[in-house]
């Protein structure tokens, strides 16, 4: 169970890291650093980090027929992964630059819609360890 509450924290902070890049995004003041830097340095790091998400949400759906400890993992590993996508859109979304800032709050919104729903998904967790007491997650 504090598998999935330290989860939930941890994809919480993500969010609101997320919403202060929207914020500098709105503002127009999201820009590379290196401006040399491009998209396509992104697109392969954002697809690996998407795919391992995916096998996290897998992993969690599957900690309710398993045990807590498989649920604990699941939900520690999901944390990297929300992360790892968030850091790649986030740096992805900055080099498009301030030009196309329609562009990066489409990209970090995504992001930031991803996270929220994996905290969902944790969180439903927890939901079902108060109603379940084998088991932190709950499908019904």
């Amino acid at each position: 169970m504090q598998a999935c509450e330290r989860a939930s924290e941890s994809i919480g902070m993500v969010v609101a890291d997320l919403d202060t890049a929207l914020l500098f995004a709105a503002a127009g003041q999201l820009d590379p650093l290196d401006k040399s830097d491009n998209f396509n340095n992104y697109k392969q790091i954002i697809l690996d980090a998407s795919r391992d998400l995916t096998n996290d949400a897998k992993a969690l759906v599957a900690g309710a027929t398993g045990t807590q400890e498989q649920l604990a993992t699941a939900a520690t590993s999901s944390i990297k992964s929300i992360e790892d996508v968030a850091r790649a859109m986030k740096s992805a979304a900055i080099t498009m630059t301030s030009a196309d800032r329609a562009g990066q709050e489409q990209l970090l919104n995504a992001a930031r819609t991803v996270a929220l729903k994996l905290q969902d998904h944790v969180d439903a967790s927890l939901k079902g360890k108060e109603r379940t007491p084998s088991r932190c997650f709950y499908i019904g």
